[in-house]
């Protein structure tokens, strides 16, 4: 079997034999990194490629926040393996990166950069999580402009979180595909050496929209930021909320460090946008001097406020070494919303939770992906191995016992047991059984004098509109002609004086629904079982007889009860049979 053929020409028990081949002489089975992406690695390397001379590199150390200028890669060296390899190995012996389990790389392309926009029947801002997809896998099938080619170009979609109803909702962002080989060879260098190398190519000028809320804030007049590079500008324009409206690049002709007529180009977006007196900010990404570009927006639109940001400052606030591409800042900062509000509107929020601006451009096709099983099928082949591992000691286990209980009863007692007759010690047994079973059902709980009280508390208001003047409990046996168990009544009467008020809530309790309902309460808190009245064997009675209090006196209540209009007389009858469990056992010829 041809370990680099594809697994679409091989069998389904070919593919199980090079997964388990894989996972043995591989780390993709035990080291998860295989499986993440480079920005969720501990060390990382950021390159940097602002144009065609060659890439700026710099290491990170995620656990730590802190980045180290590193050797540059030039345009020669981008292409040749030899030279890959000599830089993946001296990166990975610098101390920083000493005990390194995997390595993340990842491409900032600022050399080119391209907008397109959508087909007109896509046209609705619902769409848009399927539209992302749709990009990925097919751009030609949703662009307005048929003939781009997906060949030379990487095509990713990017919304407009700050559009106009009915206006444009999103484009398509294209970096060229000419440094795909060079992830490429990275990621083999990794497979070569069963170490984990992952990549992605992020787009530098998307990288640059998380980072206005740095330097901007929101303006009812709506806001412009011009992201200055090598060979082109962005040009990013902001409603009143700070949300991305609309985004338009123009190209630097002939090495000039400013797009011509761009006044021009701003003032008529602008307008258009219904923005009179908006906030444009210049920012400088590669260094090149925007001060003619600031004077000659300023001239273009005098009424607009123009300013440069300096980018040197805010490399200086994280801490990162100068000179560092500011993009980083977005990609692997965390931005304080109390210092920098912006971050949290539409626009930033839907960057930082659904990462728009680091989509990976040059992501591996599906055909390497392929080439190696992917997380689940370690997962099954690890769950695979403990299942054998675990049913082999289960055998050895049950053998074992099995052995051990045999011998332990061929060498007991019990093994050389005689037969012999036990008649007169089972009439023992059985008649000590008999003696435990009548006294545990005589000292079953079964009316106690606290949980009689407890009843009556509960049943009487607590406002003072019932007083009791008698209470009498009584417990009565019901024998039986035959059986074993006699049954048993017990009953309440109770005597008291009570306010129309007091004779009103006694009668609530006094239906069988409120009857039933206090006995379980009762039963439920005190847990006395012989309060349950829902078993079947039981029932309960209850009469209430209010009259009229012959001794009411409302002006003179000096007499006991005399300040109440009402006597009462209150019965209740819990009835229990004799094939309820709390029956009274009759057992005879039980000794003591």
């Amino acid at each position: 079997m041809n370990d680099f053929k594809h697994p679409s020409g091989l069998n389904v028990f070919q593919q199980y034999r090079r997964s388990v081949k894989v996972a043995k002489s591989t780390s993709r089975m035990k080291n998860m990194a295989w499986y993440q992406e480079p920005l969720d690695l501990d060390v990382q390397i950021h390159c940097y490629l602002k144009d065609g001379a060659g890439a700026s590199c710099y290491l990170y150390i995620k656990s730590h926040n802190v980045f180290e200028k590193f050797d540059d890669l030039n345009s020669r060296q981008l292409e040749q393996p030899e030279e890959l390899i000599k830089f993946i190995d001296s990166a990975l012996s610098q101390d920083v990166c000493r005990g390194a389990k995997s390595l993340g790389v990842v491409l900032y392309l600022a050399d080119e950069f391209s907008l397109a926009g959508l087909g007109p029947e896509y046209n609705k801002p619902s769409e848009l999580a399927s539209l992302r997809g749709m990009m990925r896998d097919d751009p030609k099938a949703i662009l307005d402009d048929k003939t781009i080619s997906t060949e030379s170009h990487a095509w990713r979609l990017f919304p407009y979180p700050g559009a106009t109803i009915g206006g444009e909702f999103a484009t398509a962002v294209a970096v060229p595909c000419s440094r795909s080989n060079t992830l490429k060879i990275l990621r083999d260098i990794g497979n070569e050496k069963n170490f984990p190398i992952k990549t992605c190519a992020l787009s530098a000028p998307l990288c640059a929209i998380g980072l206005v809320p740095l330097f901007s804030q929101t303006n009812q007049e709506g806001g412009v930021c011009l992201f200055n590079y090598c060979a082109f500008t962005l040009m990013a324009f902001f409603n009143s909320q700070g949300d991305l409206a609309v985004m338009r690049y123009m190209p630097h002709a002939n090495g000039a460090v400013m797009p011509s007529n761009i006044g021009p180009a701003i003032q008529s977006t602008t307008t258009a946008l219904e923005m009179e007196k908006p906030d444009i900010s210049v920012v400088s990404m590669v260094g090149n001097d925007v001060g003619d570009l600031s004077t000659t927006l300023q001239q273009s639109l005098p009424d607009a406020k123009v300013g440069v940001v300096g980018v040197d400052d805010l490399i200086d606030d994280y801490d990162l070494p100068i000179g560092c591409p500011a993009e980083f800042i977005a990609v692997t900062q965390k931005i304080d919303p109390e210092l920098c509000p912006l971050v949290e509107n539409e626009t930033n929020t839907a960057l930082r939770e659904e990462g728009w601006n680091k989509q990976d451009f040059l992501s591996s096709d599906q055909d390497e992906i392929d080439m190696f099983p992917d997380m689940a099928d370690m997962k099954v082949l690890r769950l695979g191995r403990r299942v054998r591992k675990i049913a082999a000691l289960l055998v050895v286990a049950v053998l074992s016992y099995g052995g051990y209980n045999t011998f332990t009863k061929i060498n007991s007692n019990i093994w050389k047991y005689q037969a012999v007759d036990h008649k007169a010690e089972t009439e023992v047994l059985t008649n000590e059984l008999k003696r435990y079973e009548h006294w545990d059902n005589l000292l079953m709980d079964r009316s106690k004098a606290w949980v009689c009280l407890e009843l009556i508390a509960r049943m009487m208001p607590a406002d003072d509109s019932v007083i009791l003047k008698v209470v009498k409990h009584d417990v009565r046996l019901k024998k039986e002609n035959r059986g074993d168990k006699h049954g048993f009544s017990k009953e309440w009467i109770i005597d008291g004086f009570a306010t129309d008020r007091g004779i009103e809530h006694l009668e609530r309790h006094c239906t069988s629904e409120g009857i039933n309902k206090l006995f379980l309460e009762v039963a439920t808190t005190t847990e006395n079982a012989a309060y349950f009245p829902d078993t079947g064997q039981r029932d309960i009675t209850v009469s209430l007889v209010p009259r009229i209090n012959p001794s009411y006196n409302s002006f003179n209540g000096q007499k006991t009860g005399s300040a109440f209009e009402r006597t009462f007389k209150l019965s209740i009858t819990q009835n229990i049979t004799a094939e309820d469990e709390m029956a009274l056992a009759a057992i005879e010829g039980v000794t003591r």
